[in-house]
């Protein structure tokens, strides 16, 4: 089909009975438009091509990613880690989840040692945590698991600026872009949301060659790609958010198995170093340690 044409409105000047045959032509014509151009709305619009280079190098799978451990920092080891995130200055955020014990804290990234902590309401169960600034200064947003509750908070002090709700469960959350958060639920599927609203604007479904990636957890969103925890895997995916492709893997087995955590202790913490292109902290529910990373391709 050939690109359709820019539906105009008729002119006013053109809308009297004289010309009743013209507008009843051009009412025609915009229907016709509109017909042949309906695949083309929002809502299934292909996104435009990601320039991110790892979604071009793995055109025929999945590039595979390594990393060079730099610093072990310690930290709380009652922390059930939900969130990580960095503000552009470099301050350093994480949330707290479980009924009664949720919490938001501010972190020295180079000690671990708590900053600031604030306790949230005892009724809901903390989860991710983003940094978002959608033109008005930089809040932090996090969202609860079964409450349908986002708390938008103060980083200068962790004081609640105001409340927004979403329906179904929350498990992370990210800013993509300046308009644009990413948000997952558990499932395979990646909700994109508006950074202002939190109103949905559309879903994507992740696979990885061709099957479902269930269990989508803590996300960062890192030059236009999402960085996803997979729960109780050992195993950090990056989706291409256009198409919810799988492009490259990072396995932190070799960070795990240095550690002696209980079962419910699994990866869960992924955050970029700002001024940095490819150090991280990544860490999970009561580890000891978080972890400074070099991530590079293989």
């Amino acid at each position: 089909m050939e690109p359709c044409a820019e539906i105009r409105p008729v002119p006013r000047r053109h809308r009297g009975c004289q010309n009743l045959t013209r507008s009843v032509i051009a009412a025609a014509v915009v229907a016709m438009a509109i017909a042949g151009c309906s695949q083309n709305t929002p809502e299934t619009t292909a996104a435009a091509p990601n320039p991110n280079p790892l979604v071009a190098a793995s055109a025929n799978g999945p590039v595979t990613l390594r990393y060079e451990v730099l610093d072990e920092i310690p930290r709380d080891t009652g922390s059930f880690t939900q969130g990580l995130t960095f503000t552009a200055d470099g301050r350093l955020f994480e949330s707290s989840g479980g009924y009664g014990d949720s919490s938001v804290q501010e972190l020295d990234p180079a000690t671990g040692a708590i900053i600031a902590t604030t306790p949230l309401d005892p009724t809901w169960f903390a989860e991710g945590l983003a940094t978002v600034n959608s033109g008005d200064g930089e809040e932090l947003h996090l969202i609860t698991w079964r409450e349908e509750t986002v708390a938008v908070l103060d980083p200068s002090d962790l004081t609640e600026r105001r409340r927004m709700t979403y329906s179904g469960e929350g498990w992370g959350l990210c800013q993509l872009n300046a308009t644009t958060l990413a948000m997952s639920d558990g499932t395979a599927t990646i909700a994109l949301r508006d950074a202002k609203t939190f109103d949905p604007v559309r879903t994507v479904e992740v696979t990885l060659a061709g099957q479902p990636v269930p269990r989508l957890n803590e996300l960062e969103c890192v030059d236009g790609l999402v960085w996803a925890n997979v729960w109780q895997t050992r195993e950090i995916i990056l989706i291409d958010p256009g198409d919810g492709r799988v492009v490259a893997t990072l396995d932190a087995s070799r960070l795990v198995d240095a550690l002696r955590v209980p079962p419910t202790g699994v990866l869960n913490g992924i955050a970029r170093i700002p001024g940095t292109t490819d150090e991280f902290l990544i860490t999970g529910k009561l580890w000891p340690v978080t972890y400074r990373v070099r991530v590079t391709p293989t």
